[in-house]
């Protein structure tokens, strides 16, 4: 008897009943790299049948290093909750996104304290799997040198930025003002 129900048993965890399939989720990148002030998409897979979206879908991401909650969602009462104020307002996700399989989070106006790993917790009617992944802020480098600045400009494809660009890389170059102004009657 007791052999009967083991090997039953092992059947059931082998093979579980028919169109039953087990709720998975990844990572679309493991690691984001960003600069500050700027904004990121933190994407996650959720892997189940999207021929039968499900009946409930609750969303959790929180930042492992704060221990705050970032984002919250339930579907049964249809709320979507930014729960720590140093988020609110800069984190938009895709619940209805998320019933097709795709859970994007949008994370604007980036700062150097959003470093860290976030993880996203996901119930899909009654099962559960979770995914982390990592953000990487870096400061906004602005050593930029009057070489550079003329070049960007000149780059930039606006007539008046480009004269402008030129003049002040012309006039930095110590040649005078009459100077100048003989060049560009020439040039144009």
């Amino acid at each position: 008897m007791a052999r009967l129900f083991y090997n039953s048993s092992l059947t059931l965890c082998l093979f579980p009943l028919a169109g039953q399939t087990k709720f998975t989720m990844s990572a679309e990148q493991e690691v984001y790299q960003a600069e500050e002030n700027s904004n990121i998409t933190m994407t996650w897979l959720l892997h189940f049948d999207t021929n039968r979206p499900p009946d409930f879908l609750q969303i959790n991401l929180i930042n492992v290093k704060k221990k705050t909650r970032v984002f919250f969602y339930n579907s049964e009462t249809g709320t979507e909750v930014y729960p720590d104020e140093n988020y609110r307002g800069r984190v938009q996700c895709d619940s209805q996104l998320a019933r097709k399989g795709r859970l994007e989070c949008v994370l604007t106006d980036l700062r150097l304290n959003d470093t860290g790993t976030y993880h996203c917790i996901v119930v899909h009617n009654e099962e559960v799997s979770s995914k982390t992944c990592d953000l990487n802020v870096q400061t906004l480098s602005r050593t930029e040198t009057i070489g550079d600045y003329c070049t960007s400009q000149a780059a930039a494809g606006s007539t008046f930025t480009a004269l402008r660009s030129v003049s002040i890389c012309i006039y930095g170059g110590k040649r005078s003002h009459s100077q100048v102004h003989k060049h560009f009657r020439l040039s144009l």
